[in-house]
C-alpha cells in the first residue's frame, strides 16, 4: 500500500513529523516501509511512502486507514473529509440478492445527467502512484474512492443494463468478457452480478464489458458491496484473477463502515462529473454489525508480552485507536470501532498496545518478565517417561505391540480382574479381544527372540490394558473402582519380561516415586502362563498395584520372570512435577566409566561430581557388558558454562 505524505498532512493538519519520520514510525508499529520516493503531485513536491501490509488489515489498504494509524501513533486528531450531502429520489432499484450467504452488504444508487470526460491531470498522476491506468473520469473516480476508503465499487452504464440486477452463484454461465477484453472461462460456483439477460460482473473481482462505462455514459448504477471473503479468495485463486478490488474484498472488511465510503464515492462523482441522484438508496444488510465488548485486564499485557506498560499509556493507546473504554475496577470493558473487525479478543488488544508502543521499545538486554506457563503435562505421561528411562538404562529393550490379541493369549495372561472385551467388526478375526495384560505382546516378542537366537531376553512394554467389570464391583485392595453405569476399565501398565527375577527392577521403579514400602505377598490370582507356586502381588501399603511371577516354559523360552505394574495405581503425590525455567546454557558431554553395576556407577560419579555447582544432571545412556562388570556411557550436562570451559572441566574430572 502506498500513501502520499501530503494526504496524511491533509487528514492530520497538526502533524509536525516529516515523511521519513512517519515512515519510520509506521515501520515500528507493524507496517514496514519498503521505500520513500520523492514525487510531484498537483505541481508540488511530495513524498510517496510505500508500506507492506502483512496483517489481515483491509482497513489499512486505504489512505484513510493508514492516516488513522499515524493519528493513533502521534495521538493527534484526524480530520476526515466531509462528504457532500445528496438527497435520494423516489425510484426503487430492482435488485434481488439470491446468494444471501455470500453477500454481507450491497449499497446501490442510480445517477443521471453525468458528464463523463477524460480525467484531469491531478487524478491521472495520482493513479500512476498505484500503478492504475486512467480509463475515464467516472471509472477513475471509482478507483480513487477505493484507494482512499478501502472499499471497492462498480459502476455500470445504466443505458446498457437490461432489467434489474441480481447477485447469484453461477450455475450455467460458461464464460465472460472482462473489461480489458479478456475471455474468462468459468467452471461454476462463482458469485456473479447479472441483469435479466447477461452477466455484468464477476463480483468482487472484475467487471464485464456488457455494461462498461465509457465517454458516452450519462447514467450509471453505482454499487458497493462486502462479501464473504473466503468465497472471493477462492474465486480469485481458481480463476487466476487478482485485482485491487479482490485484494481488499478477500480480507475482513466491515459492512457497517461501507456506507460512509459509499457516500464519499457518490459525493465525489457529483462534485467532479455533475449529475443528480435518480433513485432511492438500495441497502441490503441482512445482519447488523456491532463491535464486541471485550473484558480486558491491563495486567495481561505484561503476562503475555513480558513488557511492563503503564496503565495510563495503555488507556491512551486504546483511546487513540478509537476504542471506547469503561473501567470496572481492575477490568476494562473495551469496545473497538466498527471498522476494526480484527479486534475480538483480549489478546488482540495486547497486540495493539505493544504495537503502538513501538516494537523497537521491546528490551533486548533482559529476559522478559513472563509468568511460567502452567504445566499441563498429564501425570501418567511423567510416570511412563520416568519408567521408560529407568528400564532402558538397565539394559531393557522396549517393545510396541497392538492392543488387539487372540482369545487364547488373553486366557494365558488373565488375572481374573474382569472379562476380556470383545470388539465388534474386528479388522482381524484372529485377534478379536483387547488385551487384559501387557504380557501378551511380550510373550509374542520373546518367541521371535528365541527363533532368532537373541539372548538374554530383557524386554518391556508400556501401554493400556482393558477389562469389562461389573459396575457394582469395588475392590479396595486392588484400588479398582468403576463408576456406576460404566462397565469398561482402561488402565496404563508396564510389563517387564526378564531372564532374571523381576523383584529388583520392580523395586527400582517404585523408588523412582519415593516408594520405599514396596511389599510382595503370595497372590490368590494365578494367571495360566505363570508357575502357580511363584506368583506374588506387588503392594504399596495395603494397595495392590501389580504382580510378578515365574513363567512356565513356553516357546523355547528359558526360565523367565514377568512383572506388571499398574501405573495408574502408583500414588500421585510421589510423581515429580517440578518445572524448571532455564535461563542459561547447558553443555552436554559424554564419558565412559567402568563399574560393577549401576549402584557402583552412582557411587563413582558422586565422588567425582560432589559439590560441583555447574552440574545439571547425569544419565547412563549405554551399557556394554565386560567379563567383570560394565562399561557405561554417561552423559553429563553442565549448566551456565561456556563450551570451552565445560570441556576443560570435563576433561579434568574424567582424565583418569
Amino acid at each position: 500500500m502506498k500513501i502520499l505524505y501530503s494526504q496524511i498532512k491533509e487528514l492530520i493538519p497538526s502533524l509536525n513529523a516529516g515523511a521519513a519520520q512517519v515512515g519510520e514510525a509506521l515501520t515500528m508499529i507493524g507496517f514496514m516501509m519498503e521505500s520513500l520516493t520523492e514525487v510531484s503531485w498537483r505541481g508540488q513536491s511530495d513524498w510517496l511512502i510505500s508500506l507492506e501490509i502483512r496483517q489481515n488489515r483491509a482497513d489499512c489498504l486505504s489512505v484513510l486507514g493508514l492516516a488513522r494509524e499515524v493519528s493513533a501513533y502521534y495521538r493527534l486528531p484526524l480530520v476526515e473529509s466531509i462528504s457532500q450531502p445528496w438527497s435520494p429520489a423516489s425510484e426503487t432499484l430492482k435488485i434481488n440478492i439470491e446468494a444471501k450467504s455470500a453477500v454481507k452488504r450491497v449499497l446501490a444508487l442510480r445517477l443521471t445527467g453525468l458528464k463523463n470526460t477524460v480525467s484531469p491531470v491531478w487524478l491521472k498522476e495520482w493513479l500512476t502512484f498505484y500503478d492504475l491506468n486512467s480509463i475515464n473520469l467516472l471509472v477513475d473516480l471509482s478507483n480513487y474512492a477505493m484507494i482512499y476508503t478501502g472499499y471497492a465499487s462498480h459502476l455500470m452504464d445504466g443505458s446498457k443494463l437490461q432489467g434489474g440486477l441480481s447477485w447469484a452463484i453461477n450455475n450455467d454461465t460458461k464464460e465472460i468478457i472482462t473489461l480489458d477484453g479478456s475471455l474468462l472461462k468459468l467452471s461454476g460456483g462463482e458469485l456473479l452480478i447479472n441483469d435479466e439477460k447477461n452477466p455484468i460482473a464477476l463480483a468482487g473481482l472484475v467487471g464485464c464489458q456488457t455494461a462498461a462505462v465509457d465517454l458516452s455514459t450519462i447514467s450509471i448504477v453505482a454499487e458497493m458491496a462486502v462479501y464473504d471473503r473466503a468465497l472471493i479468495k477462492s474465486n480469485s485463486r481458481a480463476l487466476g484473477v487478482v485485482t485491487e478490488a479482490s485484494n481488499r474484498l478477500s480480507k475482513d472488511l466491515s459492512p457497517a463502515s461501507s456506507i460512509s465510503a459509499f457516500n464519499f464515492l457518490i459525493s465525489l462523482i457529483i462534485k467532479e462529473a455533475g449529475g443528480q441522484v435518480a433513485s432511492a438508496l438500495y441497502d441490503y444488510q441482512p445482519k447488523t454489525n456491532t463491535s464486541p465488548t471485550i473484558e480486558f485486564d491491563p495486567s495481561l499485557v505484561a503476562r503475555l508480552s513480558g513488557i511492563e506498560i503503564e496503565k495510563s499509556l495503555q488507556l491512551a493507546i486504546l483511546n487513540a485507536l478509537r476504542c471506547t473504554v469503561e473501567e470496572k475496577g481492575n477490568i476494562w470493558l473495551v469496545t473497538p470501532p466498527l471498522d476494526r473487525l480484527d479486534l475480538q479478543l483480549p489478546e488482540d488488544l495486547v497486540e495493539e498496545i505493544v504495537r503502538l508502543n513501538r516494537y523497537d521499545k521491546i528490551p533486548s538486554d533482559r529476559v522478559p518478565a513472563l509468568e511460567i506457563t502452567k504445566d499441563i503435562t498429564p501425570i501418567s505421561w511423567r510416570r511412563k517417561e520416568s519408567i521408560r528411562d529407568l528400564l532402558v538404562a538397565n539394559g531393557f529393550d522396549e517393545v510396541l505391540s497392538q492392543p488387539l490379541v487372540a482369545t487364547e493369549a488373553n486366557k494365558q495372561a488373565d488375572l481374573g480382574l474382569g472379562t476380556p472385551i470383545v470388539t465388534q467388526n474386528s479388522v482381524n478375526e484372529d485377534f478379536p479381544e483387547l488385551r487384559v495384560s501387557m504380557a501378551t505382546g511380550l510373550l509374542n516378542q520373546s518367541a521371535i527372540y528365541v527363533k532368532n537366537n537373541i539372548f538374554p531376553i530383557e524386554i518391556f512394554e508400556i501401554g493400556r490394558i482393558f477389562a469389562k467389570v461389573s459396575p457394582s464391583r469395588v475392590d479396595k485392595q486392588l484400588a479398582l473402582q468403576v463408576e456406576v453405569g460404566g462397565e469398561y476399565l482402561e488402565r496404563e501398565a508396564v510389563g517387564i519380561l526378564s531372564e532374571s527375577n523381576c523383584q529388583n527392577i520392580a523395586e527400582k521403579i517404585a523408588g523412582l516415586f519415593g516408594l520405599n514400602n514396596l511389599l510382595f505377598k503370595v497372590s490368590e490370582r494365578k494367571p495360566a502362563m505363570a508357575n502357580p507356586h511363584s506368583v506374588w502381588d506387588i503392594l504399596v501399603g495395603d494397595k495392590i498395584c501389580g504382580w510378578l511371577g515365574k513363567l512356565k516354559p513356553v516357546n523355547g523360552l528359558p526360565a523367565s520372570y514377568y512383572a506388571e505394574i499398574i501405573i495408574n495405581d502408583l500414588p500421585v503425590e510421589h510423581i515429580p512435577t517440578a518445572v524448571v525455567e532455564l535461563t542459561g546454557k547447558l553443555v552436554v558431554l559424554d564419558t565412559n566409566i567402568e563399574a560393577v553395576d549401576l549402584d557402583d556407577l552412582g557411587q563413582k560419579l558422586s565422588e567425582k561430581l560432589n559439590n560441583l555447582d555447574s552440574l545439571w544432571s547425569w544419565q547412563a545412556v549405554d551399557d556394554y557388558a565386560l567379563l567383570s562388570g560394565h562399561r557405561y556411557t554417561v552423559r553429563i550436562a553442565y549448566y551456565g558454562l561456556k563450551d570451552e570451559v565445560a570441556k576443560s572441566l570435563h576433561q579434568k574430572i574424567f582424565s583418569m
